[in-house]
């Protein structure tokens, strides 16, 4: 008989000891081995040999179920059920903005177990954001095993760790920042656009959680998109796919500017002697009726309809998430958005409002450092 050779055998145990752990943390309670191996149809003897595997990775604790008066586990060993250890280790999402910065870190499952955000001199140096960003990881992870962190940058990065370009945070322009707070912290550390995180985000827990081909909008004082077919992030080979800056190529003026960036830039041309407004208060009186505040929103809904009008007609997505601040305002800004693509489109996409408001972004780096953290937490399995 041939035996099943011994690199075959730790695969095997590897995706069996996944499969039992992916049913503990969906499942939210502790089970017994003959529920699990159940529901994983696999047999009981080796469900027993998972569990041990997984209670030497620390990543299972046992509970005792209590014996009921009169019944045969009583004058024995009690039950024993296995649930998942959800504090084996914490994740980390980051969104680093101009001014400020946000950590949160979650549990095994997903779930908020701490939250730091700090105020970032814009002027601080590259060295001086380091510190910062290790500080408030660090805080918001409250003294838990550090698994995975990732951070959403607004700007151009390759390979999950160079920021390549940032007109929002040019000191880290450059900067290998993934391996340099990955040294420090001792763990892996993944950077991504923030549009790409946003995207992620509200996939997994927003308003896009059923749609294949999705692109995500951040368009408060910058434009930029998260792009996500065929239920995958589009990146592109050097990271800068979404990025907006190609519009400029079929004349769309300010094609980097978000929706927020517009309106300010007309109130400027259009009335440079009267107080500025922000952008929401702008929207709400072009429902009442205000003249003045009719032309400013039309001129930024116009340009931004087809910044967003020419990414559909490219990517034909089946909806269209717009973020950033500016989506506060919810159908002030998507109704009169609508109706322009429906003049520009012959068949515009469905759009929608972030569920997530400003969380999009940190949102999906949990996701993403979740990702990267479950393949190595049986990296140690028959080591």
């Amino acid at each position: 008989m041939t035996e099943t050779p011994p690199a075959t055998q730790m695969l095997l145990r590897r995706i069996n000891a996944q499969r039992v752990l992916d049913l503990l943390r969906t499942s939210g309670q502790p089970s017994r081995v003959a529920e699990l191996a159940q529901a994983a149809k696999l047999s009981r003897p080796t469900v027993d040999a998972v569990v041990d595997d997984l209670l030497a990775l620390g990543l299972v604790d046992p509970h005792e179920d209590a014996p009921t008066a009169g019944s045969s586990r009583a004058r024995g060993r009690p039950a024993r059920r296995y649930g998942l250890r959800t504090r084996a280790a914490v994740v980390v999402g980051v969104d680093i903005g101009s001014q400020r910065v946000r950590a949160v870190a979650a549990d095994l499952r997903g779930e908020t177990v701490g939250e730091v955000e700090a105020v970032v001199d814009p002027a601080a140096g590259r060295d001086g954001r380091l510190t910062a960003l290790t500080r408030v990881i660090r805080q918001a992870a409250g003294g838990e095993r550090l698994g995975a962190v990732a951070v959403g940058v607004p700007g151009v990065v390759a390979d999950g760790d160079e920021v390549r370009e940032s007109a929002v945070l040019p000191s880290l322009s450059g900067a290998r920042l993934g391996g340099s707070l990955s040294r420090v912290l001792g763990c892996p550390v993944t950077v991504d656009n923030d549009a790409n995180l946003a995207a992620l985000g509200e996939r997994w827990l927003g308003v896009a959680s059923d749609a294949r081909d999705m692109v995500f909008v951040l368009s408060g004082e910058r434009l930029g998109a998260g792009i996500i077919l065929g239920g995958e992030l589009v990146r592109g080979y050097d990271g800068s796919a979404g990025e907006m800056g190609f519009l400029s190529l079929l004349t769309v003026d300010h094609a980097a500017e978000g929706i927020g960036a517009l309106m300010r830039r007309a109130q400027r041309e259009m009335y440079p002697a009267r107080p500025p407004r922000e952008p929401e208060d702008i929207l709400r009186a072009a429902v009442a009726g205000e003249a003045d505040a009719v032309r400013i929103r039309d001129y930024a809904i116009d340009r931004a309809a087809r910044a967003i009008a020419a990414v559909s007609m490219l990517l034909a997505p089946e909806l269209v998430v717009i973020g950033g601040g500016v989506a506060d305002a919810g159908h002030d800004l998507i109704d009169p958005l609508a109706d322009r693509l429906g003049w520009l489109t012959a068949q515009p996409p469905r759009l929608a409002v972030s569920a997530l408001g400003g969380r999009a972004v940190v949102a999906g780096a949990l996701r993403l450092a979740l990702d990267v953290l479950e393949p190595t937490l049986l990296a140690d399995l028959g080591g």
